[in-house]
């Protein structure tokens, strides 16, 4: 009888054939896992060493299919709902409304946006700072071709940030989910900013010579 039940014991229970195959699968599922986890801290250390802050996605939809809303966004803005048309590359005296600038973002432009000062004569030199560095580098390599610099009304804002971390802020520079800030002329930041994202939009479209 204690023969027999011990047949029907093993017969019963788990083989090591299956208990191995059940070893062999949890160690890939953890192997993988492993491999996730590491990517994901990869893709967090390649994003927080980027230059500038990243700021939440606000969509790409195009009007009339949406409403552009920008009020959750930073200022100038990195994403959002935007017009189909958009603004021209290159130098700009006039300001560029939101939903123009962000479609530029969308195909790959950086923009460089200064704050005016409203006092004839005060901030000139940044001004001719920005426009010769915008000039310099769109004549000499034509991949420069979507730098954008224009003025800024507003004042400049980043979510998280208070006001009093950006009310001194002079320079904004946007591409498509980020943004940095500046409060003064620093042609080596700026030139990190703008080989870091030109040309990097969402769309790839023949827009610039």
């Amino acid at each position: 009888m204690a023969k027999k039940k011990g047949k029907a014991i093993r017969r019963g229970g788990i083989s090591p054939q299956r208990v191995k195959r059940w070893l062999r699968r949890l160690a890939i599922l953890a192997v993988v896992a492993a491999i996730g986890y590491g990517l994901v801290l990869l893709l967090g250390t390649i994003s927080s060493s980027a230059p500038g802050l990243a700021v939440p996605d606000r969509g790409r939809g195009h009007t009339p299919q949406c409403s552009p809303n920008y009020t959750n966004n930073s200022r100038p803005p990195a994403s959002g709902c935007h017009s189909p048309g958009q603004a021209s590359y290159g130098i700009h005296e006039e300001p560029i409304p939101h939903e123009l600038q962000v479609h530029n973002l969308e195909h790959g432009a950086v923009i460089i946006q200064y704050r005016t000062s409203g006092v004839l004569g005060v901030g000139d030199a940044l001004v001719e700072d920005l426009r010769g560095l915008v000039n310099r580098l769109r004549g000499e390599d034509a991949r420069y071709c979507r730098l954008i610099l224009a003025p800024y009304p507003f004042p400049f804002a980043v979510p998280g940030r208070t006001a009093a971390e950006t009310d001194n802020a002079l320079i904004a520079l946007t591409a498509w989910g980020r943004i940095d800030l500046l409060r003064e002329y620093d042609e080596l930041r700026i030139r990190k900013f703008i080989d870091a994202f030109i040309n990097r939009g969402l769309e790839k479209v023949p827009d610039c010579p």
